[in-house]
């Protein structure tokens, strides 16, 4: 064990590993409305290029003043993160929100009517090897898909001081995404977190991205119905696959019927 873990040792200093991009995984930023949760998953990503120049963003934000190597390209839908090349960081603003839009989760693709589709899930599995990491922001963990979040590495929980519009200082407790779903599901559970940070929000963090484009692109985007969201949460509860909603029985019928 002491041999390979000095070989491994010399290894990563001899190939100056620490200077490429090793990280991957999903990784969710909680909180209210004027918690923190943007400006702190921004702020990681911004660190990340300022330190990796290669990194490439894949964000639904109008991100701006970050380091002029760093290449930023528009997500649209789940093509743009299947096309990701490596060394990629994905930053999705609203994310439970995104993966109930039939917009997003259509694509190009045929997967599904909305919700998380199988190939992004296993894209999302698989990411270790490419190098790809997913940053999310969420309002509430209910709120993100099962799926998602039996995959999440982990939760970071925001919250901010004083009160909206003023807050500045910026708390972040990071927890294991697993010890936090158990909590989430039980809250009399003891939560410990992996790490905490307190940081002050100035005005150069708060202009590195535009929220009113994210905005924009909610507003025309088409949704699953509320019926069919509550409808597939009473099956996920009961451990059955979720059944399609009205739109996606109407696409079945139509090709039963052409067949």
């Amino acid at each position: 064990m002491i041999f390979w873990l000095v070989k491994d040792v010399y290894r990563y200093f001899k190939n100056h590993e620490g200077k490429h991009f090793q990280q991957w995984g999903l990784h969710i930023y909680l909180g209210k409305f004027g918690a923190g949760k943007t400006c702190s998953m921004v702020r990681d990503a911004y660190y990340i290029c300022k330190r990796y120049p290669d990194v490439t963003i894949i964000t639904n934000l109008q991100l701006q003043n970050f380091p002029k190597d760093t290449k930023i390209l528009p997500l649209t839908c789940i093509q743009d993160i299947l096309n990701a090349p490596d060394d990629t960081v994905v930053l999705i603003d609203e994310i439970g929100t995104i993966f109930n839009s039939r917009d997003f989760a259509n694509g190009k693709t045929k997967d599904g009517e909305g919700g998380l589709p199988k190939i992004l899930f296993q894209h999302i599995c698989q990411c270790r090897h490419r190098h790809l990491v997913i940053y999310g922001t969420v309002q509430r963990w209910g709120f993100l898909e099962k799926q998602l979040r039996e995959i999440t590495n982990d939760v970071t929980v925001c919250s901010a001081f004083p009160f909206h519009p003023f807050s500045r200082m910026i708390t972040n407790w990071v927890y294991d995404a697993e010890e936090y779903n158990l909590f989430y599901q039980s809250p009399i559970r003891p939560l410990a977190p992996l790490k905490g940070e307190v940081w002050i929000q100035s005005d150069f963090f708060r202009e590195l991205y535009d929220t009113r484009e994210m905005v924009n692109t909610l507003l025309t985007m088409e949704y699953i119905s509320d019926e069919d969201i509550e409808r597939n949460r009473q099956f996920e509860a009961l451990g059955l696959p979720a059944p399609m909603d009205k739109k996606g029985e109407k696409k079945l019928r139509n090709n039963l019927r052409n067949r």
